[in-house]
């Protein structure tokens, strides 16, 4: 059974601003915090660098993006690794996100990444809320994957909206063409009778 990861959502950056010692939370916490909260939890990184300077985290409460271009060790994160990170709550374009990012601290790697949510791709739409925002979810029994425009797809392009089963209201997009080699973005898109997809 192939398996791909898939995660797409945009970031902004900000200046580093110092942040005061805090107490660790919950992700799920944080967000209930809100924008503007200055948080800091533990979570598990999703992604790398194939999806630019914006990294996911998630522990087995909630999912949050985090986006920095100039705080120490964030560029590093690689998926698996345990960290703790504290900044400032922001929305960017519907995205709970921290930014500024005031510290990360990589704690343990090499953990695994465990989906928050499992479903076959007829229930695809019910993965879309906000509980599940920032979080990886395994798609089982997917048997298409189409452009948004109904095409087949050949080879998965970058910056670009992809239907898995036809699901309308179930968009998932691919980043931007990273340089680590990790994305799918010129990829073929594979057979997809088999496939477990992850987002």
């Amino acid at each position: 059974m192939k398996k791909f990861t898939l995660l797409a959502l945009l970031g902004s950056g900000a200046a580093l601003q110092p942040v005061a010692a805090q107490t660790v939370q919950s992700v799920a916490d944080a967000r209930a915090a809100g924008v503007g909260a200055v948080v800091t939890v533990r979570g598990v990184v999703t992604n790398g660098t194939e999806l630019g300077v914006i990294r996911y985290l998630q522990d087995g409460t909630g999912g949050l993006a985090a986006y920095s271009t100039s705080a120490a060790g964030f560029s590093a994160l690689v998926p698996g690794d345990s960290i703790e990170i504290s900044g400032t709550l922001k929305n960017f374009n519907g995205l709970l996100e921290i930014d500024p990012v005031a510290s990360v601290a990589v704690l343990a790697q090499n953990r695994v990444i465990r989906p928050a949510a499992t479903v076959e791709a007829s229930a695809l739409t019910s993965v879309f809320a906000e509980q599940y925002e920032s979080r990886v979810v395994r798609i089982n029994k997917n048997t298409s994957i189409t452009t948004s425009a109904g095409a087949a797809v050949g080879t998965f392009g970058g910056n670009t909206n992809y239907l898995l089963n036809g699901t309308t209201g179930a968009t998932v997009r691919t980043a931007a063409a990273g340089n680590t080699g990790n994305d799918i973005v010129g990829k073929a898109a594979p057979a997809v009778s088999s496939t477990c997809w992850e987002l």
